[in-house]
């Protein structure tokens, strides 16, 4: 049993130039990595270079100190310390070009894979055992606020496993999916798996 999750996670919520510089001036574009360490509430607590040249550093930790950072929660959708690795682009005039985030959680796994809480077996014929019919079957899983399948939709996989796997993945429950610390709606990729013993 494998399970993926399609969720979108905003890093950063501004203020921050996007888009990509213009061509004339991409080759001299100079990078400095900033990690910026988070409190429960957003807050920047603490600020350094972790890469990049020294003409850049001041301005690069003050580009990371203005921006406004979403929190991170753990799996009951309470705030938690994180950190952030921004990275911040001048031009080859010193001009500040863009800022890009990367999420590194510090606290535990606050977004993981798989968040199935309960999950039911298949049923699986004798008779399909006996015909050598086995495999993967893919399924694309709307899951509610909840943590409810709300709709199971065949990917791919055996015709006749198919309903099998259908009927099973709509018993399943996962734990809420917190985006900014208020439980979504997420679509889930579930694959179960029937072997013959």
């Amino acid at each position: 049993m494998c399970l993926r999750l399609a969720v979108v996670f905003p890093l950063l919520l501004g203020p921050m130039t996007c888009g990509h510089p213009p061509q004339d001036v991409s080759a001299g574009r100079q990078m400095v990595i900033v990690q910026a360490d988070i409190d429960s509430d957003g807050r920047v607590t603490a600020l350094s270079v972790v890469e990049g040249g020294q003409r850049f550093r001041e301005a690069a930790l003050a580009a990371a100190h203005s921006i406004r950072y979403e929190k991170d929660c753990d799996e009951g959708g309470r705030p938690i310390p994180s950190s952030r690795r921004v990275v911040v682009w001048f031009g080859p005039d010193g001009k500040l070009l863009k800022t890009e985030g990367e999420r590194v959680i510090r606290v535990g796994d606050g977004v993981q894979s798989s968040k199935l809480r309960h999950w039911v077996k298949p049923d699986y014929p004798a008779g399909l055992k006996r015909a050598r019919i086995q495999g993967l079957v893919l399924l694309r899983v709307r899951i509610d606020k909840e943590g409810n399948p709300t709709s199971v939709e065949p990917v791919r996989g055996h015709a006749l496993l198919i309903p099998l796997a259908v009927a099973a993945v709509q018993k399943w429950k996962w734990a809420p999916t917190y985006v900014r610390c208020e439980p979504v709606p997420v679509i889930a990729t579930a694959t179960v798996n029937f072997v013959i013993p």
